[in-house]
């Protein structure tokens, strides 16, 4: 059997840019037992000033969610560092997870692309 060249690096490339869409934000309640019972490695914040904050181990205490600054944060803020936003100063919280409708568009669109590869590889592309 003849080895098509390339294929399997743009395959690679092309799985590795669907991973993105197998994942999304999702907004969360802020409600103490969410975080206790889910407990989120990390969530997202946007602020009622419009900042958007990373946020690991996060925790609700009284009107307070707290927990420490995301590595991957860009927010201006030191990652690592403790931090506490008042409840009343958050507009949304989200959390990262999974996208089902992304995953199954990228499914398809992997499977498509690879029986095109595959009969062009074959000389039986369209139009042939």
């Amino acid at each position: 059997m003849k080895r098509i060249k390339g294929v399997r690096p743009v395959m690679a490339l092309l799985l590795a840019s669907q991973v993105a869409a197998c994942m999304t934000w999702k907004p969360i309640a802020g409600d103490p037992d969410y975080f206790s019972r889910e407990k989120p490695a990390w969530v997202r914040v946007e602020t009622t000033d419009g900042r958007r904050i990373l946020i690991d181990d996060p925790f609700i205490a009284s009107d307070t969610l707290a927990g420490v600054v995301h590595e991957g944060d860009q927010s201006g803020l030191t990652p690592g560092v403790p931090i506490q936003i008042a409840l009343s100063d958050v507009h949304r919280i989200e959390e990262h997870g999974a996208n089902a409708e992304g995953t199954a568009v990228a499914v398809l669109a992997v499977g498509v692309a690879l029986v095109l590869m595959v009969q062009s590889a074959m000389g039986e592309g369209l139009g042939r």
